[in-house]
């Protein structure tokens, strides 16, 4: 949802799939056949979330701004209205 509301306006998303039991042409089929419109990348060691939180943690978001910066973050689920994030992506999609 995301994705369709703010993709014109320069969202990318990018989906990370830790499956150690799938193949990348497999994790690359299932997002084919579910039709995921946003690029989904497989980390099987699950490195992004070390990367972000020191630790692995599922699920997690990460917002970055159009600099590269990490301007929020969540360690679990968000809700589909979450304010936390309208305010972040308002923030970075505004932002020149």
């Amino acid at each position: 949802v995301l994705h369709e509301r703010h993709g014109q306006r320069g969202l990318r998303i990018v989906g990370i799939s830790v499956d150690v039991d799938l193949l990348p042409a497999e994790v690359r089929a299932f997002a084919a056949a579910e039709k995921i419109p946003y690029l989904i990348v497989h980390d099987p060691e699950d490195r992004a979330s070390v990367l972000f939180t020191g630790q692995q943690m599922l699920p997690a978001s990460f917002l970055f701004d159009k600099a590269g910066l990490l301007i929020w973050s969540r360690i679990g689920l968000i809700g589909k209205d979450d304010p936390g994030l309208a305010k972040a992506l308002a923030s970075a999609l505004t932002a020149p």
